[in-house]
């Protein structure tokens, strides 16, 4: 049995609101989360992992959107060529809403790049879409919004 702290320190973990969830599902979403924020800490094979084999990623870089499997593949290979250190990471809690047997999760992000002759910072959110599948919740739909705040932002000591 689970204990009440631990569900709430689970939820404190990950910054959910508006929703309940169950301490499993809030484990299992943070995973999730963990996985698809590390596009660029893991290899491109297990990145693809989180997401369900027909997911689907709306950027606004890729209008026609990035569909499937090796579609998701593919941008990852391209994604981890573009430049030399990259950091792409959660920036800030995640809200969830329950639909059925879905969680819409909503989360803000920040992407980094270190180029001598263009540094890039983008902000945005996630709005992710994850399906509980019997391996754990995956990614059935991402659309990015970039919103290009200015963002305060220190790069880790080990990049």
């Amino acid at each position: 049995m689970i204990s009440k702290s631990f569900f709430i320190s689970i939820v404190l973990l990950l910054g959910v609101t508006m929703t309940s969830v169950r301490a499993d599902e809030a484990q299992e979403v943070s995973a999730a989360l963990s996985k698809f924020f590390s596009l660029f800490e893991t290899d491109c094979s297990n990145w693809v992992q989180v997401f369900t084999k027909s997911a689907s990623f709306s950027h606004p870089k890729f209008p026609s959107g990035i569909v499937g499997s090796q579609a998701l593949l593919d941008f990852c290979g391209k994604a981890k060529a573009a430049a030399q250190v990259q950091e792409f990471r959660q920036d800030g809690g995640a809200m969830l809403t329950r639909e059925g047997d879905f969680l819409h999760v909503l989360v803000p992000y920040v992407y980094a790049t270190i180029d001598p002759k263009a540094p890039f910072i983008n902000s945005g959110f996630e709005s992710i879409k994850l399906v509980s599948t019997p391996a754990g919740y995956k990614i059935l739909s991402v659309i990015e919004f970039f919103t290009r705040n200015p963002q305060p932002y220190v790069w880790p000591a080990n990049r």
